[in-house]
């Protein structure tokens, strides 16, 4: 009985699509605001599904084919639910070797430092409310969980570009971020695109009042960086001066 049992649970993971592997649902949405079906999508748009089977095949190059595909569609505009299924694919990316695993004989092999550099900096492009919400979440998550000073680069910069700063949670990922590469290696690119973010929430929100955001960015002016790194933290704090609750 154990053998059907598990005979049974596998021929019903060989049946599910790569395109539903992608499908993930919304936290927190009623049912009123979920996304239609992902295959309906795909229906509908033959471009996602050619964008789905790229993004989770085991080719690098191909991942990197889909990624190119998702920022010009994002450019170009796009429905919302589309949109936000692509911020799902550009998320499932962000991850590989991270988050996202998949190994051959106990060896990681999806370990793509430059699929989720790609993939981070795609997310800028999303334009609706619901795809940018995502797309900050994802966002955090590279902050949090990746080791790559370039990936976390792009991540940053990303997050500047999209803007949203609710509950102060994409400042307060960049100030954790600073700070725990300033403790484990000092890395010149990350803190500046750090500051600058910084400075692109600071625009979009009207100011920054989270302690943390002016702490990280003296912590740069004063760390082990070069002279235009510690320049621009000094002129991030110059521009947080000008706004007031």
């Amino acid at each position: 009985m154990k053998i059907n049992v598990l005979y049974i649970f596998l021929m019903l993971i060989f049946l599910v699509s790569p395109a539903m592997l992608i499908a993930q649902s919304n936290d927190g949405d009623d049912s009123s605001d979920k996304e239609p079906p992902i295959e309906e999508l795909f229906f509908k748009n033959p471009e996602l599904q050619i964008i789905s089977e790229e993004a989770t095949s085991n080719d690098r190059e191909a991942k990197l084919r889909a990624i190119t595909r998702v920022e010009k569609t994002l450019k170009e505009g796009k429905s919302t639910d589309e949109e936000f299924t692509m911020a799902l694919i550009l998320g499932r990316l962000a991850g590989e070797g991270t988050t996202t695993l998949h190994s051959e004989r106990g060896r990681i092999i999806n370990y793509f430092p430059e699929v989720r550099s790609q993939a981070c900096n795609a997310l800028q492009f999303v334009k609706s409310d619901k795809a940018k919400e995502k797309a900050v979440n994802i966002l955090i998550g590279v902050l949090i969980n990746d080791v790559d000073p370039i990936v976390k680069s792009n991540a940053a910069y990303a997050l500047g570009e999209i803007g949203l700063n609710e509950d102060n949670r994409a400042v307060r990922a960049l100030a954790e971020a600073v700070e725990v590469q300033d403790t484990l290696a000092p890395n010149d690119n990350f803190a500046y695109v750090a500051a600058l973010a910084f400075g692109k929430i600071a625009e979009s929100n009207d100011g920054i009042y989270e302690p943390r955001a002016y702490r990280s960015l003296i912590r740069i002016a004063q760390g082990n960086y070069s002279r235009v790194v510690k320049n621009k933290a000094l002129e991030v704090l110059e521009q947080l001066k000008q706004y007031s609750k």
